[in-house]
C-alpha cells in the first residue's frame, strides 16, 4: 500500500513521496553510471593493454631476430649484452639480458629469457641462468616450458642435485608430452637418476625412450643407458 505525502511550500502542493522516489532513481542512477563507467575504463584499458602487449612482442622478436646470431656462434656474452655490435637503423642492438629487461612480460621475451639462461649456465653463472629459466617458464608455448625446466635440471645438476635434476627434466617431459620433443628429458632425467643412484628409476626412463620413441635420435643414448647399466633391451 502506498500512503500519499503532500506538503504545501509557497502556495503550492507538492507531493512529497514522489520527489522521495525521483530522488532514489537518481542516486541509484549515479550508481549505475558510475558502475558502467569503470567497466568501459577497464575494458578500454584492458584493450590498449593487450595492443600495447603485441606491439611490444613485436619489438622484442625483432630485437631477438637481431641477436641470435651471436647467440648460435656461441659468443654468449656478446649475445647477453649486445657490447661491440653495429648499431642497426640507427638504434644499438639490445643483448638478451636487455631484451628480458625491457619485454620479459612478452612470449618473445620469454624465449630470449631462455636463451639467456642457456648462455649464463654455458659461462659457468649458475644463479643467472636459474633467474633466467624461471622467468621462461611464463611463457605460453609448451616447447619454451619445457626448455626452461631442462635448463632448470642442467642448474640443478651443476650443484650436484641429480635427483632434483632429475625431478626438474620429468616435469619438462610432461611439459612437452605433445610436441615430439619430450624423448631428450627423458633421457635427461635418466642420465640424472643414474648419478643419484636410482638405478630404477633410470632403467625405467631409458626403456620409455626406447619403447615410445624407438625412431628418435635419443633413442640409441637411452639403449646405451640401458648397456651401461646391465639390463635387457626389449
Amino acid at each position: 500500500m502506498t500512503t500519499e505525502t503532500t506538503q504545501e511550500i509557497g502556495g503550492a502542493t507538492v507531493d512529497t513521496a514522489g520527489d522521495a522516489v525521483v530522488e532514489r532513481f537518481q542516486q541509484q542512477w549515479k550508481v549505475i553510471v558510475g558502475i558502467a563507467v569503470a567497466i568501459v575504463a577497464i575494458v578500454v584499458g584492458y584493450w590498449l593493454y593487450t595492443s600495447m602487449q603485441q606491439t611490444k612482442n613485436e619489438e622484442a622478436a625483432a630485437a631477438l631476430a637481431r641477436i641470435r646470431p651471436s647467440y648460435e656462434a656461441s659468443e654468449y656474452d656478446v649475445a647477453l649484452t649486445g657490447k661491440g655490435l653495429p648499431a642497426i637503423d640507427g638504434q644499438d642492438v639490445l643483448g638478451l639480458q636487455g631484451i628480458v629487461d625491457e619485454y620479459g612480460a612478452t612470449d618473445a621475451g620469454k624465449v630470449a629469457a631462455m636463451m639467456a639462461g642457456s648462455a649464463y649456465l654455458q659461462l659457468g653463472k649458475s644463479a643467472e641462468a636459474r633467474s633466467m629459466f624461471e622467468a621462461a617458464q611464463g611463457s605460453s608455448s609448451p616447447v619454451v616450458i619445457m626448455g626452461a625446466l631442462n635448463g632448470l635440471g642442467a642448474c640443478a645438476e651443476n650443484d650436484r642435485d641429480f635427483a632434483g635434476a632429475a625431478e626438474l627434466y620429468e616435469k619438462a617431459a610432461a611439459a612437452g608430452a605433445k610436441t615430439g620433443l619430450e624423448a631428450r628429458s627423458h633421457v635427461y632425467a635418466g642420465l640424472a637418476h643414474e648419478k643419484a643412484g636410482n638405478i630404477e628409476k633410470a632403467t625405467e626412463a631409458y626403456r620409455l625412450v626406447v619403447k615410445k620413441f624407438s625412431s628418435s635420435d635419443m633413442s640409441q643414448p637411452a639403449r646405451a643407458g640401458l648397456a651401461r647399466l646391465g639390463m635387457r633391451i626389449d
